[in-house]
């Protein structure tokens, strides 16, 4: 079966010249990476600290919400008939992103794939643990990850989800990209986060893979929860669509 998808009208932003040397240039960027990922970790820790009335769970990290008496993802959006053969890639610090990733191959009838790292980190809790994770993030390590069980060059389709971390592509899904970089697919990526616009993050995910979109979609900690859930199935629906056949 031939599928066509229809082209993202999206371009990354034009880059612009530097206005001073390189080298300094990376030192003042890493400096400032640096000074942000300190005080967004104070502020996490501290918010850890502080009571409050409403303890949601961090859907980058926590397990996901919207698991929660939702059901079956089919209830909402009617599974795709006669779908080409599509692959549903995704790492998940919790289980939000992996929630999503589910919903997409019961939609799709897509074979599902966990990324690993070849490392297996077991997070320490509180500050350390976040400060690690957001440091990987954020200076675009790439660690080793275990093989990959399936080839996306087989398929005529390939989602791939990753949590945002400290603003940040998460590295294992940055590996993986790399690994297949000109080679995937039809491609669609999502993000889950608590409140990071898709764009950036988006606009690394193409440069890791040298893949454009077909569709994309962020998700943020406000689409997560029940009393939100239209908005979350309008996202999955969207992610979704451009797979059915048109007559």
């Amino acid at each position: 079966m031939t599928v066509s998808f229809a082209a993202s009208v999206w371009t990354p932003a034009a880059e612009k010249p530097f206005p001073f040397p390189v080298g300094k240039r990376m030192k003042r960027i890493n400096s400032t990476k640096i000074q942000i990922l300190v005080i967004t970790t104070v502020m996490a820790a501290l918010a850890g600290c502080a009571g409050g009335a409403d303890p949601r769970i961090d859907v980058t990290s926590g397990p996901s919400p919207a698991a929660i008496g939702a059901g079956s993802i089919q209830y909402s959006v009617p599974p795709i008939e006669g779908a080409p053969r599509v692959l549903v890639v995704y790492f998940s610090e919790g289980g939000a992103t992996e929630r999503i990733a589910r919903d997409l191959a019961d939609l799709s009838g897509a074979d599902l794939e966990e990324i690993r790292e070849h490392k297996d980190r077991k997070a320490p809790l509180g500050f350390l643990g976040y400060f690690g994770a957001g440091a990987r993030a954020t200076f675009r390590t790439a660690p080793r990850i275990q093989t990959p069980a399936r080839n996306p060059a087989d398929y005529d389709a390939v989602f791939v989800c990753t949590p945002v971390i400290s603003w940040s592509l998460s590295p294992p899904v940055r590996s993986w990209l790399r690994t297949f970089h000109g080679t995937l697919p039809a491609t669609a990526y999502v993000t889950v986060s608590g409140d990071t616009r898709p764009d950036k993050i988006v606009r690394n995910m193409v440069r890791e893979s040298g893949q454009e979109p077909f569709a994309f979609a962020g998700f943020s900690e406000r689409d997560q929860y029940v009393e939100n859930r239209d908005a979350y199935v309008t996202k999955i629906a969207a992610l979704v669509d451009p797979l059915r056949v048109k007559p």
